[in-house]
């Protein structure tokens, strides 16, 4: 998982994975080979947006497969070079699919884009989505039901992007929230979403939380990634939190093999 950062100030980042075994995810014997596809990788499914001039972007990419639901999210700005803010990362309603939005700060002429990422499998108990809303608020928490745990993350804030940021989309330590914070000027909405799970695997876990975290300085722009390839497990959700005036996350974004 890769996370990237934006701002000539005093700053610290920190990248957040959410790895799950391949039978905690679709259910099984405890042995990782046992899901439902060969290997038990999940789907990383990936779509950009036009590389332009456009003030405003969305694009919306699905999971390849019918069968399968969205269990993580991502996101990433190519050219912005730290005049373009994400708006959204949002799973949709049923787990098909993620939207993305990216908004360019004025004065920003360079041309850009935006990609959406869905990290995509099967189940026999799929996820479900939780949202909470926080109006006239800088954070918003969802929470998972009782017995499941977080596998994505995700969020929406409706704010003026010269003005306001994201600077936190994180699982907390135990999987049970997602907490999203805006930084600058109070934002009209802000949205968090969690994706969450019930656990499947014969021992009842679920995954693990993995971080890592920059040096606190002024270094620019910041890039945080965890790796969890000497795991047995795959990467599913991430997450980011920034540290310092005005800083911003990027890509907040995945691979089933790194993170």
């Amino acid at each position: 998982m890769i996370s990237r950062v934006w701002r000539r100030r005093m700053a610290a980042l920190s990248a957040t994975a959410v790895t799950l075994t391949g039978t905690a995810v679709t259910g099984g014997t405890g042995n990782p080979a046992a899901a439902a596809r060969p290997g038990g990788l999940p789907d990383l499914a990936v779509l950009a947006s036009s590389h332009d001039h456009s003030g405003v972007k969305t694009v919306t990419v699905h999971c390849p497969d019918p069968g399968q639901s969205v269990y993580g999210a991502g996101a990433r700005i190519i050219g912005g070079a730290g005049g373009v803010v994400l708006t959204a990362m949002a799973p949709d309603q049923t787990l098909s699919s993620v939207t993305v939005s990216a908004a360019a700060r004025t004065g920003h002429d360079s041309a850009w884009s935006v990609s959406a990422y869905a990290v995509c499998d099967v189940s026999s108990d799929p996820p479900q989505r939780t949202v909470a809303t926080a109006v006239d608020g800088t954070t918003a928490t969802a929470t998972c039901p009782d017995r499941t745990q977080v596998t994505g993350t995700g969020f929406r804030v409706d704010a003026d992007v010269d003005l306001s940021y994201v600077d936190e989309v994180a699982p907390d330590r135990d999987l049970r929230r997602v907490r999203v914070h805006a930084g600058g000027n109070t934002p009209t909405r802000v949205v968090a979403y969690a994706i969450c799970k019930r656990p499947t695997a014969v021992d009842g876990s679920l995954g693990a939380r993995l971080t890592a975290t920059t040096a606190t300085d002024d270094a620019w722009p910041k890039t945080a990634i965890v790796d969890g390839s000497g795991t047995d497990q795959r990467v599913y959700g991430v997450g980011a939190s920034v540290r310092g005036q005005g800083a911003y996350c990027s890509s907040p974004r995945s691979s089933p093999t790194r993170c």
